[in-house]
């Protein structure tokens, strides 16, 4: 294109022929110039380098964006870190570090592998140790559950032992005060029987007695004497009636009721329950007219005798003997068989005659309340025996007949009367019935106890008092004999 010529097209037209007219630029303004077409194509280049320049950064900074790890620490980057959204001071300490870093591992990087060889070391010591623990712990609970499982069994079966043994511990409280209360029962029941004696009741054991001072007169050795009861002998003669003595009795009898009655030189001491003659008939000392009441006898000893026909003459008075009469004998030993043997059993002995003398040979052993063995004539009144009772008469008596019982290979000479507890048929039975009857003529000892009548001998063998039943009971059929018999003295 020319600034001094133009040429106008005309357009066509359908059917006609182009015309070309040539424009005449001479006198068109000034447009261009040099200089101005420069400067436009100079700005235009400058556009399209700043356009591509910033779709070129754009690029850099969306890969820089994109791989920041890589070119953060670029110097053409670091200034401008907070262009790619992070933190510029931050970003340049990194580099820095990193930088500083790279050249100081060189140096230090012997020091850092052996310190990194000792922190692995360390790290799997310590792994080998949380491991260890974490298996201890595993088998340490493990353990503990097991453990724990058996102390509860271990701990419920012991608590519900303790608590039996708390029930049989009470239980056997209970039986244990049930027991001392039985036992202290029996010791007072015992001691209260044991004490019998020492009363006022103890007249029912049928003590027919007198005071040891009591005089008598008496032939022995062809000499007539004034003795006192207690010095009174087997084999003497009494006068003036000639009945010879055929036991001696010796009590403790303390609180036995008395009563004197009156003589020309002396009072005659007796127990209130001995029969004498008034008026041809045989009345008790507390019933007769003359007797005055002395109240309970304060001493322990009191004397009795035996005699061959049951009569003692003393200051013109007559008593009756300690048996009173033999009429009354066969009776009443079969009445105290019956009594004691429950259930009743036949008398083995029923139709044998024999002397009625329940004692026992003076060397017969004797066993004590503390469990030693005694002989028969060494005991003494208040002596405590292993069967619970207490010595409280012992006799001396003449005997005819006796009977050596064999029991468990062990020996015993007896009265054939008396009363011995045969273990094989579980009742009392006469020694006749153990051992034929042999004839003697020696003196045997009889004993009275209270308060259950039972002596226990070597061997263990059991045998009654001279009383067989301390019960008033025993001495019924003798009183009620007594009572029919007149005084006869001839």
């Amino acid at each position: 294109m020319s600034s001094e010529s133009a040429t106008a097209v005309t357009p066509l037209i359908s059917g006609s022929t182009p015309i070309t007219t040539p424009i005449d630029t001479s006198d068109s303004p000034y447009l261009w110039d040099k200089l101005n077409a420069i400067a436009v194509q100079g700005a235009i280049t400058l556009l399209f380098m700043i356009i591509i320049g910033l779709m070129s950064a754009k690029g850099s900074i969306d890969e820089i964006g994109k791989n920041w790890d890589k070119y953060r620490c670029m110097p053409t980057v670091m200034p401008f870190a907070s262009l790619y959204g992070h933190d510029t001071g931050e970003n340049f300490n990194y580099c820095m570090n990193n930088l500083f870093g790279s050249y100081t591992g060189e140096v230090t990087s012997p020091f850092t592998s052996v310190l990194y060889s000792f922190s692995e070391m360390l790290q799997s010591l310590m792994e080998s140790m949380d491991s260890l623990r974490t298996s201890t712990a595993t088998m340490g609970g493990g353990i503990n559950v097991i453990f724990q499982e058996f102390t509860d069994r271990i701990y419920n079966f012991f608590f519900q032992l303790r608590l039996s043994a708390i029930r049989i511990k009470t239980m056997i409280g209970r039986m244990y005060a049930v027991m001392f209360s039985a036992i202290y029962m029996g010791l007072s029941g015992i001691t209260a029987v044991s004490n019998f004696g020492d009363t006022a009741l103890f007249g029912f054991l049928d003590t027919f007695c007198f005071a040891p001072e009591t005089v008598l007169r008496v032939k022995r050795n062809q000499e007539e004497l004034d003795l006192p009861i207690q010095d009174i002998r087997i084999g003497d003669i009494l006068l003036p009636t000639l009945s010879t003595v055929t036991a001696k009795f010796h009590f403790s009898a303390k609180g036995q009721t008395m009563v004197k009655l009156p003589t020309d030189s002396q009072s005659i001491h007796v127990s209130t329950n001995h029969y004498l003659v008034h008026d041809n008939k045989w009345i008790m000392a507390k019933d007769h007219p003359n007797a005055v009441p002395t109240g309970l006898y304060e001493r322990h000893s009191l004397i009795c005798l035996n005699t061959s026909d049951h009569q003692i003459p003393i200051q013109g008075y007559v008593f009756r003997d300690y048996d009173e009469t033999s009429t009354a004998d066969k009776a009443t030993l079969q009445f105290i068989h019956d009594r004691i043997n429950i259930p009743v059993r036949p008398d083995p002995t029923a139709n044998k005659s024999f002397e009625n003398s329940p004692s026992l040979h003076p060397d017969t052993l004797v066993q004590l309340a503390n469990g030693s063995f005694r002989p028969a004539k060494y005991l003494i009144t208040g002596d405590q025996l292993a069967t619970g009772s207490r010595v409280t008469g012992i006799l001396h008596k003449q005997i005819h007949e006796l009977c050596r019982v064999m029991i468990d290979r062990i020996s015993v000479c007896m009265g054939p009367a008396t009363l011995v507890w045969n273990k094989e048929e579980s009742q009392w039975v006469r020694a006749c019935a153990l051992a034929p009857i042999e004839q003697c003529d020696t003196v045997f000892l009889g004993f009275i106890v209270t308060p259950n009548s039972q002596i226990e001998l070597t061997g263990g063998i059991r045998v009654r008092d001279y009383m067989e039943l301390c019960s008033p009971d025993a001495e019924t059929l003798y009183t009620a004999e007594l009572q029919q018999q007149t005084y006869n003295q001839s």
